[in-house]
C-alpha cells in the first residue's frame, strides 16, 4: 500500500502543471480570482494521485480490479 501511495505521488504531481498551462491557453488570468482551482491542485495533487493509486492498489489486492 505504501508503495501504491508513494507511487501515487510521484506520478500525479505534474497534474497542475498541465491544469496551470490549460487555463492560461483559454485565458483565464490564474493570477486573478477566476484561477481559484489552481492553488488546490498545487497543494492536493499528490495527495490526490497518492489516494486513487492507494485505492486501485487495495481494490487489486481484494480481487475486485
Amino acid at each position: 500500500m505504501s508503495e501504491a501511495y508513494g507511487w501515487g505521488k510521484f506520478l500525479f504531481i505534474p497534474i497542475p502543471w498541465f491544469i496551470d498551462l490549460g487555463s492560461r491557453l483559454m485565458g483565464i488570468n490564474v493570477y486573478g480570482v477566476e484561477g481559484f482551482y489552481i492553488p488546490y491542485f498545487y497543494a492536493m495533487s499528490d495527495q490526490i494521485g497518492a489516494n486513487i493509486s492507494g485505492l486501485i492498489s487495495s481494490a487489486k489486492k481484494k480481487g475486485h480490479g
